[in-house]
């Protein structure tokens, strides 16, 4: 939960990442395969942000700024866009306790309730 609440994002590591995503975008367009995968899924899910390769418009990567990204973090980093799944012999009361304590109200988990698979789905 601190990761998702407190992110510790400095300018310095925006640009050494900006950096280092520009690189893999240059390497991808390199590489028939992920091109023409990324022309497929362009053509296959127009309009939707599917179409849209997984590291995104260069124009966004070039001018992204600091505080874009942790407005985009506060935003959607939030309940109830979080999902806290266990499987195993988890207590399901007890992980609601340690949700609360480590995320306060802001908990994944309010007013959730035990769905225990019955493992005959396909």
């Amino acid at each position: 939960s601190d990761i998702i609440q407190n992110p510790l994002i400095n300018d310095h590591d925006v640009e050494d990442e900006r950096g280092v995503i520009l690189r893999e975008m240059q390497e991808i367009d390199n590489m028939m395969d992920e091109v023409t995968f990324d022309y497929l899924h362009a053509v296959a899910f127009q309009g939707t942000p599917l179409a849209q390769t997984i590291l995104g418009p260069e124009k966004i990567v070039r001018t992204l700024k600091r505080e874009q990204l942790l407005n985009f973090v506060k935003t959607h980093y939030r309940a109830p866009h979080i999902v806290l799944a266990a499987a195993g012999g988890i207590d399901h009361d007890e992980l609601v306790k340690l949700a609360a304590k480590h995320w306060g109200e802001d908990s994944p988990l309010a007013g959730s309730v035990a769905r225990p698979s019955d493992n005959l789905a396909p």
